[in-house]
């Protein structure tokens, strides 16, 4: 860090000093953060508790997270018509099957 970096940290610090709360403040402020945690919908609260396991968890943005997982199921999404199979193609491959191993009399 430089000079002008631990100029600035320790001004923030010195004004770091000068916050502080009473306890009643302190109450008020846990109460109003408690009813407005609250008051969130289902939504809010799953994307909430998300953002706050990733940002504890991971050093990888969010939005970059979201974008790779895309990647992925489109990727996925566009190979498994590879693994479908026509009913009609299907039935025409089991019936040559059956009468390849009729014609060499193996049932």
């Amino acid at each position: 860090m430089n000079y002008n970096g631990k100029k600035l940290q320790k001004k923030l610090e010195s004004e770091l000093r000068k916050v502080a709360f009473s306890t009643s403040q302190k109450t008020e402020l846990v109460d109003f953060l408690i009813e407005n945690r609250k008051k969130e919908s289902l939504i809010q609260k799953v994307v909430h508790a998300l953002l706050e396991f990733w940002n504890g968890t991971c050093e990888v943005p969010l939005y970059l997270g979201v974008i790779g997982l895309l990647f992925l199921v489109i990727g996925v999404r566009n190979t498994l018509d590879i693994f479908l199979v026509d009913n009609s193609a299907a039935l025409l491959l089991l019936e040559q099957g059956i009468e390849t191993i009729e014609r060499m009399d193996l049932l």
